[in-house]
């Protein structure tokens, strides 16, 4: 229990700092229904809105009021500002292979280029490794009785402590 009030105000923090950290918990909610869809299952009440989504909800909030001064004399009025600030606010002129591309959509290799040109090769091999890794293990791991097929989950392995599918098979019980 302590580590969900320590842990679950990490989508304030990610809020408060850069406002795409607003998908991360509806990326895990979909991750969550994935996983109770692959495990064939039907959720249970507790399952179908497990806590650390429930404390996402209630301690992310307050916990972005809490780190920006900018929200504290007018939270709501503020919190309108900066939702049609980015609604509205202009379009970032982008050059890509020596052409000017002053609107979208960009082409769809742009953010496959640019995450190569920006990240170092090392830390990009090394994912693309783990990841082969951690699929060849999925593949090669014998289903159990209790546990459902992997069906590639690996890139997901790291949220798999949340979406627990049943509470009562091995994977779901660590």
């Amino acid at each position: 229990m302590a580590l969900v009030v320590v842990a679950r105000p990490a989508p304030g923090r990610g809020d408060f700092t850069k406002h795409n950290a607003l998908f991360i918990p509806v990326l895990l909610g979909l991750h969550y229904l994935a996983c109770l869809a692959l495990a064939g299952r039907r959720p249970s009440r507790g399952q179908l809105l497990p806590l650390p989504f429930l404390s996402m909800a209630v301690l992310a909030p307050p916990t972005v009021l809490a780190l920006w001064p900018w929200l504290w004399s007018d939270p709501l009025v503020r919190l309108g500002e900066y939702v049609e600030f980015h609604r509205l606010h202009a379009y970032y002129n982008t050059e890509y292979f020596h052409i000017n591309y002053n609107q979208p959509p960009l082409p769809w290799s742009y953010p496959f280029v640019l995450t190569w040109a920006t990240v170092p090769t090392a830390l990009l091999l090394l994912a693309a490794l783990g990841l082969v890794l951690a699929v060849r293990k999925d593949l090669s791991a014998r289903p159990s009785d209790d546990i459902p097929p992997a069906r590639f989950t690996a890139p997901c392995a790291a949220t798999r402590r949340a979406t627990a599918c049943c509470g009562r098979c091995s994977a779901c019980s660590r």
